[in-house]
């Protein structure tokens, strides 16, 4: 026996299925239901009923991809991952088919006369309903509104998997036992830092020209806003993922490290001193208490900082977006966030709200590029060229 049930309001959804058995329950175009309430209260009607054979009852949503944000993909794509393991839930599958797989079921002319078109002017669309990827669209009011798609992401943040440093070979040599014989990489490593008692925010990034165009990658971050952290905590965390990079990489960096005028003229009178003083104390204390070598000593670079810098940044990050230079790794949460959430000034379309949370990693990521287009003589490695082949997932 089929039955059918049309439940469009979630509120309605347990009330509409209890009491039923059903050894199988499908739901089409799932993507349009509001929230995860369909899942829980359909999956709890499953296994009432004593089956013959041994074949477990199923659900099955099916739907077109919306965003990485959506319910049904925290609910199939992240939930039965186990982070610390890495195991997969078994009870969960999930099952990938584009529409090209669909070509034989759809009318003649279907996908090239009416799809395609109706997709062409629409990237995220098209990402959707053509290659079947889950893409958010950033909210209306987004600074990046337009320019920002999950299109720039790399790696799957799903199965935590990112983006790692160019290093300059194609393949990083195995670090030999002696650590003074490491190669270098020919790139180097820009840190940047928006620093606070309440609110710190930080991000690994690499320049990187190539023969086409010069990328902007966005390796790592780290984020304290909203939660006190000292600089006794953070700056040890910050070492501590300097170090990761250059063990999983095999090379070691040259590690700028770039915040705002704030960092060097603004005195904190609870510490006594400036936070780009206590950062470099802070640092060559943790250097030498674990015996490591003088690079991994912070010593920051100011970032120029002038009357409409806010606007140069905004427009500089923008352009890279549009440009397709701009990638950011897909474990980088708080940066993808902030390109999808942060609010533009109603007053000034290209100035981000103040006072939103997601300024703090909107400045930490946009001081190394803006230093590099303004100080990029003072990068190493700011005119070596390579093929854009290096980076990976």
């Amino acid at each position: 026996m089929i039955m059918l049930a049309s439940l469009p309001v979630a509120h309605q959804v347990e009330g509409k299925i209890r009491g039923r058995e059903p050894d199988i329950i499908g739901v089409d175009e799932a993507q349009t239901l509001e929230s995860d309430t369909y899942f829980t209260s359909l999956l709890m009607q499953l296994g009432r009923k004593k089956r013959r054979t041994g074949d477990p009852s199923k659900i099955i949503f099916a739907c077109n991809p919306e965003g990485p944000s959506h319910w049904l993909y925290k609910r199939f794509f992240e939930m039965p991952l186990n982070e610390e393991t890495g195991a997969w839930d078994a009870r969960y599958a999930k099952f990938h088919i584009p529409i090209t797989d669909n070509l034989i079921n759809l009318p003649e002319g279907y996908y090239e006369n009416y799809v395609l078109p109706a997709v062409k002017n629409d990237p995220i669309m098209k990402a959707r309903l053509v290659d079947g990827e889950w893409v958010d669209r950033p909210e209306g009011d987004s600074l990046f509104e337009g320019a920002w798609s999950d299109l720039f992401i790399v790696g799957d943040a799903a199965t935590n998997k990112g983006m790692v440093p160019v290093t300059g070979f194609s393949t990083p040599p195995p670090a030999p036992d002696d650590p003074t014989k490491i190669p270098k990489s020919v790139h180097p490593m820009l840190v940047g830092y928006d620093l606070g008692g309440a609110h710190s925010s930080i991000h690994f990034k690499q320049i990187v020209p190539t023969l086409h165009k010069i990328y902007r990658l966005c390796i790592d971050e780290l984020d304290f806003v909203g939660q006190y952290t000292p600089y006794d905590k953070s700056i040890p965390m910050v070492i501590e993922r300097m170090l990761y990079w250059e063990k999983k990489m095999g090379v070691w960096f040259e590690w700028i490290h770039i915040s705002d005028s704030s960092a060097f003229n603004q005195y904190r009178a609870e510490h006594g001193s400036y936070d780009v003083w206590d950062v470099e104390k802070i640092s060559k204390r943790y250097v030498e208490e674990n015996n490591l070598p003088q690079r991994f000593v912070i010593k920051m670079k100011e970032c120029p900082k002038g009357e409409f810098s806010i606007e140069a940044r905004v427009r500089l990050e923008t352009d890279a977006l549009v440009s397709g230079s701009s990638l950011v790794s897909a474990t980088c949460k708080r940066t993808r966030e902030m390109f999808m959430r942060l609010p533009c000034d109603p007053k000034n379309r290209l100035k981000p709200k103040p006072k939103s949370r997601y300024v703090h990693n909107m400045d930490s990521f946009s001081y190394p590029d803006f230093y590099y287009a303004t100080r990029r003589t003072e990068v190493p490695g700011a005119t070596d060229s390579v093929e854009p082949t290096y980076y990976a997932v």
